[in-house]
């Protein structure tokens, strides 16, 4: 008869098997937790009596297991008896493989140690509870001793602070070093000064074991000479220096003062400083230092300071002062914003001055210019029409080539003279490019809905909109000249740049006062031409600069002669046509301007190549707005810049 197997035997068998075959792979004994594996021993440890002090081990479990830790304190140097922690238990010759606590910390932590020389050794136990097949489920390490130096009124000296880098290479400062003496006991201190050290010395009799310095013990200065760098120190100092005579314990001290002179470097990349002034400065910790005012600068129109910043994107806090206390060199940087304006009114544009291109207010704000008596040869203030104006600011010169260049136009040698050849649809779209270099509101527009393009004022975008064809017209001959004549919207109650509509334009050439006597004038600011204006007659056939005639009441200048300047309206035999549009219900016509259209705009003032009857103020010519061809020159048009003031 057969036996049967004992299966659960069976299954035991093979599973203790299996588990031990298991662990001889993981390449540990396959009856034995592994022994911790350790990384760093725990360090000696010197300190002064009443500090606190740790120790730590670093180990590792090579398989799996969990490690403890259990510090023992062997024995003492005298008989006073350390202060631990929970963790600390006494050592005894045979170590009790009891576990006395179960504590996975890896450091000891000791407070208000006494005075004496203490021994600590760790055990590292790696419990790994796979192993419990074979009931050996723990191994465990001892430490190396660590030793624990405590003594009283010292520290054994400890390794130096590394000065930053910076201050080891700073340039252009001085060093003046100050000693006063607190002696305590009877040490005497004795002071010798040497090029960026200062040396102290402790009287005879006395066996020096440490200096300290603000309390920090300072590394290998254990004799009775101790040297002290001051390149790195900026203030005043405690000087301590332990000795014994004997069994006897002494200090005594002495106050260091060092006092560093440091530098300020100032820098300004726009605006130079005057020839005089020296852009470093000196300071101490003691003194600080006011910053340089804008007065150390050279007088300038087109930028205003704004203050010290210590970087070069002014991204932190201005700097106002360098406050006593303070160390370092330094270097400082000048912050300037762009003025829009010099103190004449003259425009600043790209950081450039653009001289003669100030304007003045023709109508005080917040009040209306009305017009309604008859004013001789006008066809705008005429008998029966009442006219009123809204505040406006206008230009007291012509606009100049310098202006032109700095909105985009090429001109190989650029003066102060008005510029020619600029056709009614450039001087808008200069009029909006420089609305938008001083941050005004478009007046002219394109209205492109229809199309999906939208409403228009960027020029650039006019030159390339496939439904303007393109480029600005130069001449009624172009296929676009229909486009650009019939699309192009003018609002004039924006405050952006524009052009004077015709009665605006004539109640600035006449002064601006309709009581007054020169509101009759011939010419604009006088009734004899040679005094008012630049004309056939007397220009040499050439423009002149802007400003050399006599100006109006208004002290605005060449609105007779010079160059013609382009107005808004259309021209029409009847400059009135459009009055309804604009009437008020008291019957005055409020800012009017002809908008019925027609194949030309106006042009008033005369120019330099004029008749003296061209040059009148009552004078209302007029000229194809696009032509700039040889047979429709315009070099003798330009314009003349306005502003709303509403």
């Amino acid at each position: 008869m057969k036996k049967k197997i004992n299966i659960k035997f069976l299954f035991v068998i093979l599973t203790a098997f299996f588990m031990a075959c298991t662990n001889w792979f993981e390449g540990g004994n396959p009856t034995d937790a592994a022994v911790p594996l350790i990384i760093h021993q725990p360090a000696n440890v010197e300190i002064f009596a009443g500090e606190n002090f740790t120790l730590t081990v670093d180990a590792v479990s090579t398989d799996g297991g969990i490690l403890l830790y259990q510090w023992y304190l062997l024995k003492t140097g005298n008989t006073e008896t350390s202060s631990t922690d929970s963790t600390t238990n006494s050592y005894e010759k045979s170590f009790s493989y009891s576990i006395l606590h179960d504590e996975t910390n890896n450091t000891l932590s000791v407070s208000g140690a006494q005075k004496g020389i203490y021994f600590y050794v760790c055990k590292i136990i790696n419990v790994n509870e796979d192993r419990k097949i074979t009931r050996k489920t723990k191994a465990e390490i001892e430490t190396s001793i660590a030793v624990v130096t405590v003594i009283n009124n010292t520290e054994i000296p400890t390794e130096p602070e590394t000065p930053d880098e910076s201050e080891q290479s700073e340039k252009n400062t001085s060093i003046t070093v100050n000693v006063t003496y607190s002696s305590q006991e009877d040490i005497n201190l004795t002071v010798e000064k040497e090029e960026n050290l200062t040396i102290f010395t402790a009287s005879d009799g006395y066996d020096a074991y440490a200096w300290k310095v603000d309390g920090k013990t300072q590394s290998g200065q254990t004799d009775s000479r101790f040297e002290l760098n001051t390149t790195s120190l900026d203030g005043v100092y405690t000087v301590t220096v332990f000795a014994k005579k004997g069994v006897f314990e002494y200090s005594s001290s002495a106050t260091l003062e060092v006092i560093k002179t440091y530098t300020v470097t100032y820098i300004s990349s726009k605006v130079p400083f005057k020839s005089e002034v020296n852009p470093i400065a000196t300071y101490t910790y003691k003194t600080g230092l006011i910053l340089f005012p804008e007065e150390v600068f050279e007088e300038t129109v087109v930028y205003t300071f704004a203050g010290w910043y210590y970087d070069q994107d002014y991204l932190t806090n201005e700097v106002t002062e360098i406050s006593k206390g303070e160390t370092g060199n330094k270097v400082l940087y000048a912050k300037w914003n762009v003025n829009k304006k010099d103190k004449d009114g003259n425009l600043i544009i790209n950081e450039t001055l653009i001289p003669n291109s100030s304007e003045i207010l023709a109508i005080p704000l917040g009040t209306q210019a009305v017009i309604d008596k008859d004013t001789p040869d006008s066809s705008v203030f005429t008998n029966g029409r009442k006219v009123k104006l809204s505040p406006f600011y206008i230009s007291q010169y012509e606009v100049n080539e310098q202006l032109h260049v700095i909105l985009g136009r090429y001109i190989e040698e650029v003066s102060l003279l008005p510029g020619g050849w600029y056709n009614w649809f450039h001087a808008i779209s200069y009029c909006n490019k420089l609305s938008m270099l001083m941050g005004y509101d478009c007046v002219y527009s394109y209205d492109l809905t229809e199309y999906g393009f939208g409403i228009i004022t960027d020029p650039d975008e006019w030159k390339n909109n496939p439904e303007l064809s393109s480029t600005i017209p130069m001449s009624t001959y172009f296929d676009n000249y229909s486009n650009w004549k019939d699309k192009v919207k003018i609002d004039i109650s924006k405050n952006g740049y524009r052009l004077p509509t015709i009665a605006e334009w004539e109640f600035v050439a006449r002064g601006g006062d309709p009581d007054a006597e020169d509101w009759n004038y011939t010419f604009s600011g006088s009734n004899t031409i040679d005094e008012a204006a630049w004309y056939a007659e007397n220009s040499n056939n050439e423009t002149h600069e802007s400003g050399t005639k006599t100006p109006n009441r208004l002290g605005v200048y060449d609105m007779s002669g010079n160059v013609l300047e382009w107005c808004n309206d259309f021209y029409n035999d009847d400059a009135q046509i459009d009055d309804a549009k604009f009437m008020d219900e008291d019957g005055y016509v409020v800012n009017p301007m002809t908008e019925t259209i027609s194949a030309y705009r106006c042009i008033r003032g005369g120019s330099y190549l004029s008749e003296e009857d061209e040059c009148k103020v009552a004078d209302n010519g007029y000229e194809v707005p696009c032509g700039r061809m040889w047979w429709e020159s315009l070099y003798n048009v330009g314009f003349r810049l306005v502003r709303s003031a509403w």
